[in-house]
């Protein structure tokens, strides 16, 4: 098993390899066709994202966040910021918050911000509390979140009533 293990790896550095030095690394297709991308993911597969048909049973959902007219999206558990910064370049009047703990998503995400020239994404590496939804009582709000099994803990109602007034998508595995 660990030999087709690491075979498996291998040819997955094959095929990412010749995809980015065939198409580059801009995102092929989905709601983020255009989007220049990092040469590696850190969260999720790379391939699926680049020809971008990345959790593909999200895009109807996507596009519907998208031609909403949201002030905030929370972005938590953005990982390299791949629909931080897709959310940011389709939504120019929005403001992407995007937080993640990891601290090796930092240098990553602002990349791919750069890269895109966003204006409109601000990245955290603060852990965000259920009272912090609070914050955004006032605006139209978007939470999408994935933070590997603790968005329970996190969306509670009781611990923070102003998420009764926000939409709220959760990429659960």
């Amino acid at each position: 098993n660990d030999a087709l293990r690491l075979l498996s790896k291998w040819r997955h550095a094959l095929l990412q390899n010749t995809l980015i030095q065939n198409t580059g690394l801009n995102v092929l297709d989905g709601p983020f066709k255009g989007i220049k991308f990092l040469s590696r993911s850190l969260e999720g597969c790379y391939v699926p994202k680049i020809l971008g048909c990345y959790e593909q049973p999200l895009h109807k959902t996507i596009e519907n966040i998208i031609s909403t007219d949201y002030d905030i999206i929370l972005n938590i558990g953005s990982a390299e910021g791949y629909y931080a910064t897709g959310f940011a370049k389709r939504m120019p009047k929005t403001i992407i918050r995007a937080f993640d703990l990891n601290k090796a998503v930092k240098k990553p995400i602002l990349s791919l911000i750069a890269s895109n020239k966003i204006t409109n994404c601000i990245y955290s590496d603060d852990e965000f509390l259920t009272e912090h939804f609070d914050n955004y009582r006032n605006k139209k709000t978007l939470v999408f979140c994935d933070i590997e099994g603790a968005e329970k803990s996190l969306l509670n109602p009781h611990k923070a009533s102003g998420l009764l007034d926000m939409d709220i998508v959760v990429e659960a595995h």
